[in-house]
């Protein structure tokens, strides 16, 4: 049967299903009751955990969902590490758990394309087929037309699943503005020494006056206090005044660099008076 949870949708639904399909309209059920629809069938736990990366196993164990360019890699995890004659059993029924899991999921988020699974080591043979059996069973549901392989002596079962549909992943999330995408960003020290070098490179080029870099506050605060050596050097090599700027609202890993002539820079200003020059002005501008 089909719960539904407000007049209006369940006027549509129930209309439609009178015109295409009668016999079915029976099925199609108002639901009433002050529980809300998605508490009272543990609905929203599910769907919040279509957006995590790692999906809890009732064993304890857990899978970890990675979408990369090429293919979705999907790692199980055990969480309980055992010794003995019960380390090929543990592995087993935690392999288990996650091939059911792994095509509830699959289904769930929409993942499609090419998609590998590496399970957890197993050295009976036996045991491999079981967990193919149990993936293959699983998937039977799926709609989506399915091609799957066999688990390698790497312990890696590799399989593709028809893209019905944009996937949940990319129909609701967007690119991260601070790590384009990438999940990791380069630390303080990281970002300031190439700042560092981005400065030294344009305090190389003719006509350089002075170069301005404009830095998130942590940067800045590193740049001036443990590199005020190297900045000093710069500036007495080149003949060259290097200005760092702390931006507020700017995040690592981004800062901008500008490169001024002598007829751009303007004598006696202060550092908190200097506004950034736009892309298309005449200051050489180096952003990331």
């Amino acid at each position: 049967e089909v719960l539904i949870d407000t007049d209006e949708a369940f006027k549509q639904a129930a209309s439609f299903v009178n015109q295409v399909m009668p016999h079915l309209a029976s099925k199609i059920k108002r639901y009433s009751s002050d529980v809300p629809l998605f508490n009272r069938y543990q609905i929203e736990g599910q769907i919040e955990s279509a957006f995590q990366r790692e999906v809890r196993l009732p064993s304890g164990g857990s899978i970890v969902i990675d979408p990369t360019e090429a293919l979705v890699s999907i790692d199980i995890n055990s969480a309980r590490a055992t010794r003995g004659s019960d380390i090929e059993e543990t592995a087993l029924n935690t392999n288990l758990e996650a091939a059911d899991e792994i095509s509830r999921q699959l289904r769930l988020r929409d993942i499609g394309g090419l998609i590998v699974i590496d399970f957890i080591d197993m050295t009976p043979t036996k045991n491999q087929r079981a967990v193919e059996n149990c993936m293959r069973d699983s998937l039977e549901v799926d709609r989506a037309r399915i091609q799957l392989g066999r688990i390698s002596k790497f312990g890696l079962l590799e399989m593709s699943r028809q893209r019905l549909r944009p996937s949940l992943r990319e129909t609701s999330h967007i690119m991260c503005p601070r790590c384009e995408g990438l999940g990791t960003i380069r630390d303080i020290e990281s970002s300031a020494l190439a700042v560092l070098r981005l400065i030294q490179e344009e305090a190389l080029k003719q006509t350089s006056t002075e170069i301005r870099a404009f830095l998130p506050v942590s940067v800045a605060s590193f740049v001036l206090n443990e590199k005020r050596e190297m900045i000093a050097n710069i500036e007495s090599q080149n003949s060259v005044r290097v200005v760092i700027i702390a931006e507020v609202e700017m995040e690592t890993p981004h800062y901008r660099v500008e490169r001024l002539r002598a007829e751009d820079v303007e004598e006696e200003q202060a550092s908190y008076d200097i506004q950034s020059v736009e892309k298309d002005e005449e200051p050489e501008t180096a952003i990331a």
